[in-house]
């Protein structure tokens, strides 16, 4: 196959959505700098063999990139653009594109793909902890691969587990790990964004603005004394802005995930399955400038490094001085070996 120079992770007939009017460049921020940079879509949101896998002969496979732009990108980007015409009676099958999108834009990106890999090098961390520290488990292993005998057997366990302890052996995930999370993450999440409630923002004033972090959730801070608790808590919205006039979010339909529950309870599965597949009118609604301001700071909390914008941003550079609040995919260790997997929101 072809070896790519680079690669997107936000695609560049996305991103144009976001240029000024009659203008090639858009404004790009970066989080820690004081002043943006103009840039061409093309040339902005992309790193080398992003998704290419090396061979052992030194090739490159590029097959997730080729899948992803005739599978993913393409379908989706067409329901986009109806979106953007003023199309919002979408058929099921439209709908089912534009889910698949926003499943994969949410984990292709960068700091979504370092926070699988982390998470993934530290699930295995633990593992291979746990085996080093059971009494004869390592040793038994190596016999059995004929790495040796019985009598060097103790001597190598020793000293694997000191290397391990002192760090001079770390567990690094590939990244192979993070591309397999989307296919995992269209699993899970396609059904849900599917079925939630979908609503698109609208402005005539101040435009939206989008980053390197473009499908990302907001919480409404509402009973903030309970924790979060990922895509169920039915105080998220997951939001996409489709361009620099038009944000798609989508909402738990609380009346609807009711009626599906009751009906399973009751036994009838197939009404509650047909209820769930049923794809209800999306709303829009014009919001003021003060509305879009909100939803811009957000959306600039959210992005791991890069604000794309279709204007200058007098508040960018404040906006962007701390961390990323976007998620984190969190371990934590109890007494036992026990571990604990939280998607956490830095508040």
């Amino acid at each position: 196959m072809n070896r790519p120079r680079r690669q997107h992770y936000v695609t560049r007939a996305y991103l144009e959505g976001f240029l000024p009017t009659g203008e090639k460049h858009l404004y790009v921020y970066s989080r820690g700098k004081l002043a943006p940079f103009r840039a061409l879509p093309q040339n902005v949101a992309k790193i080398h063999n992003y998704y290419s896998q090396k061979q052992p002969d030194g090739t490159f496979d590029d097959r997730v990139e080729h899948m992803l732009q005739t599978n993913v990108e393409d379908p989706g980007l067409a329901v986009i653009r109806l979106l953007l015409s003023g199309h919002y009676a979408l058929s099921p099958d439209d709908r089912g594109r534009l889910a698949v999108l926003l499943a994969i834009q949410e984990y292709r990106v960068p700091w979504m793909r370092q926070q699988m890999e982390e998470f993934t090098a530290g699930m295995l961390e633990r593992f291979t902890r746990s085996m080093l520290d059971a009494p004869g488990v390592v040793e038994e292993s190596l016999v059995k691969l004929a790495l040796s005998d019985a009598a060097e057997a103790d001597t190598m366990a020793e000293t694997m587990r000191a290397a391990f302890r002192n760090g001079d052996v770390k567990v690094v995930a590939s990244p192979a790990a993070s591309l397999n999370a989307m296919g995992y993450a269209l699993a899970a999440l396609f059904d849900f964004y599917f079925a939630m409630d979908w609503e698109i923002l609208e402005t005539d004033s101040v435009p939206f603005v989008t980053s390197d972090c473009p499908v990302h959730r907001y919480y409404v801070p509402v009973h903030t004394e309970i924790p979060y608790s990922g895509l169920l808590d039915w105080r998220v919205q997951v939001r996409f802005p489709l361009s620099s006039r038009k944000v798609l979010v989508l909402r738990h339909d609380r009346n609807r995930i009711k009626m599906v529950r009751a009906m399973r309870k009751r036994g009838h599965k197939r009404l509650a399955f047909k209820i769930l597949a049923q794809t209800p009118q999306i709303r829009n609604m014009r919001v003021s400038a003060a509305d879009v301001r909100y939803i811009n700071s957000h959306t600039m909390a959210m992005a791991a490094r890069y604000v794309f914008s279709s204007t200058e941003l007098p508040d960018a550079a404040d906006r962007l001085q701390g961390e990323c609040m976007n998620v984190r995919q969190v371990l934590t260790d109890y007494p036992g070996g026990f571990t604990e997997f939280r998607a956490h929101y830095p508040r």
